[in-house]
């Protein structure tokens, strides 16, 4: 089963794109949350150097229908809200897809860590698409006694070719090292070398594509 990270753009009318943006080097974390019907009441924790001020904006926006301070110090506050606007989860509610918390909103962005069935992160791939809500995978791995090992995707001796070619910078840019570089450190031709990192990188992005194509 697939354990998926997304980052979502958060729509820019919405409160939490308001003040998230507001207050950029402000690091907000979603501790809880639950939707019934079209309210959302959840845990949130404000980390910031002028946590009352964010408190401020988030008691003037009318989307918050209840904001309670439950604890604060000099750079943390965690509030209880309670809000009418639940857009954002919608397309998560109509996918089936459970989202784990904490996570964390940044400057207009959330981060969803997520796991669920292919089909379902599919679904949700267009239920966002379908509200006009742009995201980007970050990553996508496999989770669960069947999820493939590095064993199954890489042989040994490409995990190896591999590692050392990634420690030696053959894949920095710029490139500091080359096909000859690790193929000296393996006493192996060249086109050995060669041939052994292609394999590898393309049963990885194979095996990539084939996970992450759940999404698309």
């Amino acid at each position: 089963m697939p354990d998926a990270t997304l980052s979502v753009t958060i729509p820019a009318d919405t409160w939490m794109a308001d003040v998230s943006t507001s207050f950029p080097d402000a690091t907000f974390r979603v501790l809880t949350v639950l939707v019934d019907g079209d309210d959302g009441f959840g845990l949130l924790e404000v980390r910031s150097e002028r946590p009352l001020a964010v408190l401020a904006r988030l008691e003037s926006c009318a989307d918050l229908v209840t904001v309670e301070l439950v604890s604060a110090d000099d750079r943390t506050a965690v509030v209880h809200l309670e809000t009418s606007e639940t857009d954002l989860l919608d397309p998560v509610a109509a996918a089936g897809v459970p989202i784990q918390t904490p996570f964390v909103v940044e400057d207009g962005v959330v981060v969803w860590r997520l796991t669920t069935p292919n089909d379902r992160l599919s679904d949700l791939g267009g239920h966002l698409a379908d509200a006009g809500l742009t995201y980007r995978v970050e990553s996508v791995t496999e989770s669960g006694e069947d999820a493939p090992g590095r064993d199954a995707v890489l042989t040994n001796r490409q995990h190896e070719v591999l590692a050392h070619a990634l420690d030696a910078g053959f894949f920095d840019i710029p490139r500091e090292a080359t096909v000859d570089d690790v193929a000296a450190a393996f006493d192996v031709s060249k086109s050995t070398a060669s041939d052994t990192l292609r394999r590898a990188q393309r049963n990885l992005t194979e095996w990539y594509f084939e996970t992450a194509g759940a999404l698309e």
